[in-house]
């Protein structure tokens, strides 16, 4: 199931293989670096495995990065990811982003993104922040 918004498809084009896992629809800001560059995102949906990532030019399939999450106890979440589909790399883009899946994750880097996860499934805020968190 796509974003309401319509900005982005469901999903990888057909020549991918399906996600093991349903990916939760976010809206999340995150830091990406890789080799060329460094830039802001937004991941647009989250699975313990992997996410969509929005980014002006994204790059293509295969190329490696980090994506950085701040989380509510201002500790930086790092996860290196590799780019499974890029929409540049489709005819029929819907909007810039890349699938990406997470690579050599930790226990702790997993426990925190189930984390993460259970709480979108919750309908609490992802990054484990409160209201009173907000206002400083």
């Amino acid at each position: 199931m796509g974003v309401e918004d319509g900005k982005r498809g469901d999903g990888p084009p057909e020549s991918e293989p399906k996600r093991r896992e349903t990916r939760l629809p976010t809206s999340l800001t995150v830091l990406v670096r890789s080799t060329a560059r460094r830039c802001y995102g937004t991941l647009y949906d989250l699975s313990p495995s992997g996410a969509f990532l929005a980014l002006d030019a994204p790059p293509g399939a295969g190329a490696r990065l980090q994506v950085v999450l701040r989380l509510a106890d201002r500790t930086d979440l790092v996860l290196d990811a590799e780019v499974r589909y890029s929409t540049s790399d489709l005819s029929a883009k819907l909007s810039d982003g890349v699938g990406i899946q997470f690579t050599d994750l930790s226990d702790a880097q997993r426990e925190a993104i189930h984390a993460i996860v259970d709480r979108l499934r919750a309908g609490k805020r992802p990054r484990g922040e409160t209201p009173a968190d907000e206002d400083e």
